[in-house]
């Protein structure tokens, strides 16, 4: 996982690199608590960075898929996700034309699992 978040770091300008470490990123948290705390908030900005450095949408299916992957397992990442302005880079990413169905699926999988977090974590 420290070899894919440094690749994204030092490639942040290559769509390839975002692309491939999204799906990376997404793949190693799906079933692992463990690895998800290991990603933790370092992985959350790379994932929001990586939607919002690009007008792609197999990025943005990526890079949304890895964050409701993240997202709404611990606290700590949630609040990650919120103080990085998640939300807000999100819904940007969700206006572009090209958002496909799989990217609103995802974020609305994502939108459930933040507001699922918020309610463990006792805000309304």
């Amino acid at each position: 996982t420290d070899a894919v978040l440094e690749a994204m770091v030092l490639h942040a300008e290559t769509m390839a690199v975002q692309l491939q470490g999204c799906g990376a990123l997404g793949n190693l948290c799906r079933n692992d608590d463990s690895c998800k705390r290991k990603i933790g908030a370092r992985g959350v900005r790379a994932a929001l960075a990586a939607i919002s450095g690009f007008e792609s949408p197999p990025l943005a299916e990526e890079a949304v898929t890895t964050l409701a992957n993240l997202v709404g397992v611990g606290g700590d990442l949630t609040v990650a996700f919120v103080q990085a302005s998640g939300l807000e880079i999100v819904a940007a990413a969700s206006q572009q034309p090209s958002c496909t169905l799989r990217f609103e699926e995802q974020l609305a999988r994502l939108v459930g699992r933040i507001q699922a977090a918020g309610k463990d974590m006792g805000v309304q």
